[in-house]
C-alpha cells in the first residue's frame, strides 16, 4: 500500500493571489481615468451638438415670426429664459420651439447638471 502525498501543494499560494491582486488594480489606475475622459469628452460633444441645433432653431423661428420667442435673452444679454433659476422650470420659454411647428424635436437637456 502506497502513501498517498499530501495536497498541500494543489492551489494558488497567498503571494501568487496578491501579484495578481496588485497586477489587476494597477491596471484600473490606468484604465479608470482615460474612461472617465471620454465620458466627459462625450458629453462636451453632444452639449455642443445641442447649441448649436438650438442656434439654427431659434434662427429658424425668427425667419418665420421675424422676432425670437419671448423670454429669450436678446444680443446685449437682456431678458433671460423663463426659469433660469429654477431647474424644473429651465427651457420653459423654448416650448414654443417644439409645438405647433416643430422647429425642436425635444428641447436638449444639459448633460452636466446632476
Amino acid at each position: 500500500m502506497a502513501l498517498k502525498k499530501p495536497d498541500s501543494d494543489l492551489g494558488f499560494t497567498m503571494i501568487e493571489l496578491t501579484m495578481v491582486g496588485i497586477t489587476i488594480t494597477i491596471l484600473i489606475a490606468i484604465a479608470l481615468p482615460n474612461f472617465l475622459e471620454a465620458q466627459i469628452r462625450a458629453k462636451v460633444t453632444a452639449s455642443e451638438t445641442d447649441l448649436a441645433l438650438l442656434g439654427a432653431s431659434l434662427e429658424e423661428y425668427y425667419i418665420e415670426y421675424r422676432s425670437y420667442p419671448p423670454n429669450v435673452a436678446d444680443s446685449n444679454g437682456e431678458g433671460g429664459l423663463v426659469g433660469d433659476n429654477n431647474p424644473n422650470l429651465r427651457g420653459a420659454a423654448l416650448v414654443v420651439l417644439t409645438t405647433p411647428v416643430s422647429y425642436l424635436s425635444v428641447l436638449p437637456v444639459d448633460d452636466f447638471i446632476t
